[in-house]
């Protein structure tokens, strides 16, 4: 009898220490898992990533990477030139790759010095490009183009995506595509944007460092909202709209008049 209450102690003190060392080992994962989720982005609170408020922030005929039936619109106010502003592109355009067919960015002109006669360049040859289609293609040249950009430049660039150098640089010069880069500007203005790069991710904005694991996270917070809204009978095409429509019109009282109102998913600037 004695012999079987001794067995019986052994036993439950092996298996004491067997759950202390599973319960270690699982505080250790989950502590250290834990921690590289928060440095990743994924542990990142979603105060911390998005604002709460949503903001009206319409499409038009702005250049975009994506469907117009995308779950997750992600619209960018930025600059062709400056290297975090390309950097930030770079990370945007990498989750249009990671949710296929769910999310679209929406470029939007943001010129870090709207005097220089470069930029205006630059953004007008890349909206003519846009209208032709080919807005990316011309994007990427102008951002990858170390040295000062020029009409000369600009024509190379045109003859290397297949377009007309002649006709590019004639509405160049007759400032065809001026006025249009000049909305975006307007608008930017209007809304309060003060940073470039000002990212807006179903109409919210987008809070600090702009990476693939921070992007990641928002879109997963953004995502299943949307997915639910198409659920409920929200067609693909609208549920953008759906989402800001109601959105406020600027990030800080407008020193000009009020931002414009679209009057459907693609009206706006």
């Amino acid at each position: 009898m004695e012999r079987v209450k001794m067995e019986e102690k052994k036993q439950n003190n092996s298996a004491g220490r067997t759950l202390l060392l599973v319960t270690s080992i699982v505080t250790f994962i989950t502590g250290t898992l834990g921690g590289w989720l928060i440095a990743s982005g994924k542990g990142v609170k979603e105060e911390d990533l998005l604002s709460k408020e949503v903001y009206l922030i319409g499409i038009g005929d702005s250049p975009s990477l994506g469907p117009d039936t995308a779950a997750v619109t992600i619209v960018e106010w930025n600059d062709m030139k400056c290297k975090s502003c390309i950097e930030a592109d770079k990370v945007l355009r990498k989750a249009v790759d990671l949710y296929p067919g769910e999310v679209r960015v929406v470029w939007k002109n943001a010129l870090v010095d709207s005097e220089s006669e470069e930029s205006m360049i630059s953004a007008q040859s890349a909206m003519a490009a846009s209208y032709a289609g080919e807005f990316w293609k011309m994007k990427d040249k102008i951002s990858a183009w170390e040295n000062k950009i020029d009409i000369a430049t600009i024509r190379n660039f045109a003859q290397d995506i297949g377009m007309d150098p002649n006709r590019l640089e004639e509405d160049i010069t007759r400032g065809v595509y001026k006025k249009r880069v000049e909305v975006d500007l307007s608008t930017k203005e209007r809304i309060g944007i003060t940073r470039i790069p000002t990212i807006f991710i179903n109409g919210r904005l987008f809070i600090g460092e702009v990476t693939v694991e921070r992007i990641k996270s928002a879109i997963d917070i953004e995502l299943p909202k949307a997915r639910n809204l198409i659920s409920q009978g929200v067609s693909p095409a609208q549920v953008y709209w759906e989402i800001i429509r109601k959105g406020k019109t600027s990030i800080q009282p407008p020193t000009t008049s009020p931002v414009e109102v679209p009057q459907s998913p693609t009206d706006g600037s």
